[in-house]
């Protein structure tokens, strides 16, 4: 009876750990993004993007929500207000869409609009949540989305990068909201001309791997959660770039930075060393119960 008993307990465990894939099986996924970003030597960010994306019958609309807000007023570090940044796209040959086999639609079966604009429906396109400095790239196919899509997207972030006396900084937001996991990311980031042993780079907001190279900055991703975002800070020489007057801070704050990035690591690890405590000692008392049942 107790063997029984056991044995029912692990089965109904194993259906709830299975049931969240069971139940989203058919469900829209971002199954994968490609982003290759250059960062230019007068600070501007070109971003290039191709997501892949699985869709249950019915479909036929997309938004790309793309943040551009560098000022944050909830950042503790120095900032000014006239450090900001702008957003460039052109519609009509920087974006594109892709069916199952791949092959980009031709232009007269779908279109595409952004922030500000109507959508099929007639409302107005607006990033979710709305917010100032974001822009949203809205496509429709009429005829309806095959069950994989490829969308591309090419942009311009002006004044990306802030430069310092002693430093230039990239810290982006570059993944915000979404309504589904994303999974599989890869980011390829070019600099201009920096060799590996002068970049230093953080991330927040998710797990992932870093790889510093030559000129470049490798990001990978498995799953980026609805509730996660994709944070990234750069730090590269500052004789590397010449930025527009507003994106240039005229303090030394390598070593700030530096320190405040050493600090949120330490408190990183801390969070994720008691969650993890937590994780092992849940299952600990379920394995103690389970014997304790099993010789009662």
């Amino acid at each position: 009876r107790n063997f029984g008993f056991i044995l029912f307990f692990v089965i109904i465990f194993a259906i709830f750990l299975a049931a969240p894939a069971i139940l989203n099986a058919d469900d829209y996924k971002i199954q994968s993004l490609r982003a290759n970003i250059e960062i230019e030597a007068n600070g501007d960010m070109v971003v290039t993007e191709r997501w892949v994306v699985q869709y249950p019958e019915g479909y036929s609309v997309s938004y790309r929500d793309i943040s551009f807000q560098k000022y944050n007023p909830d950042n503790p570090l120095y900032q000014e207000q006239s450090n900001q940044a702008d957003f460039e796209i052109d519609l009509e040959n920087d974006v594109w869409v892709a069916g199952a086999d791949g092959r980009k639609l031709d232009k007269g079966r779908y279109y595409v609009r952004k922030s500000g604009q109507r959508d099929e429906r007639g409302e107005i396109i607006e990033c979710y949540p709305n917010r100032s400095k974001c822009e949203s790239i809205f496509i429709h196919v009429p005829s309806g989305f095959d069950e994989k899509m490829t969308f591309g997207y090419k942009y311009r972030i002006k004044g990306a990068v802030t430069k310092y006396q002693d430093i230039a900084e990239l810290n982006w937001v570059f993944l915000d909201y979404f309504e589904t996991t994303v999974r599989n990311l890869e980011f390829r980031i070019t600099l201009p001309g920096i060799p590996k042993d002068d970049i230093l780079v953080w991330g927040h907001g998710t797990a992932g791997s870093i790889t510093i190279e030559e000129n470049q900055v490798l990001i990978s991703v498995d799953k980026l959660k609805k509730q996660e975002v994709l944070e990234l800070r750069i730090l590269m020489p500052e004789d590397k770039f010449s930025v527009p007057n507003t994106n240039y801070i005229e303090r030394s704050m390598k070593q700030t930075i530096i320190d405040y990035e050493m600090r949120l690591a330490e408190e990183t690890n801390r969070r994720i060393a008691i969650a993890q405590l937590v994780f092992y000692g849940t299952f600990a008392m379920l394995a103690l119960m389970i014997v304790m049942v099993y010789i009662a």
